[in-house]
């Protein structure tokens, strides 16, 4: 749950701002989801917003194997929240689609490599509400 919240942490830092730059998120994220992050930072610097509010979540941990080949995996459970979320486009609020749930489902795979959990998958499901 660490390395999931860690990965929240820096992820927001870098929607803030539309960089990665100066975040710590490779010490939480790895293969495709940090290509999913870096992905939506890119597309946000490019599209000119920046995030202004806060993302909320529920996490949980739905499945450990501490005994799978290739180390241990867990899988996390999250309920997204985006009631105080908020984007901006130069200093502009940009409202959230109308088709956008509130409130949706997402799912993260993590493995232990080295000693250090790491979230390598990061799939969120916007037409899953919760």
């Amino acid at each position: 749950m660490a390395a999931y919240e860690g990965m929240w942490r820096e992820q927001m830092a870098a929607y803030r701002k539309a960089s990665v730059k100066g975040t710590r998120l490779k010490e939480y994220a790895a293969l495709n989801a940090l290509s999913r992050i870096e992905l939506d930072v890119r597309q946000m610097k490019e599209a000119g917003t920046v995030a202004t509010g806060d993302l909320g979540h529920d996490p949980a941990v739905a499945a450990l194997d501490m005994e799978a080949k290739g180390g241990p995996t867990a899988r996390i459970t999250d309920c997204l929240n985006l009631a105080d979320w908020a984007e901006e486009r130069d200093g502009k609020p940009l409202p959230l689609p109308s088709s956008q749930p509130t409130r949706y489902r997402a799912t993260a795979e993590a493995q232990r490599w080295d000693g250090r959990w790491r979230i390598t998958e990061y799939t969120p499901e916007g037409s899953r509400t919760c």
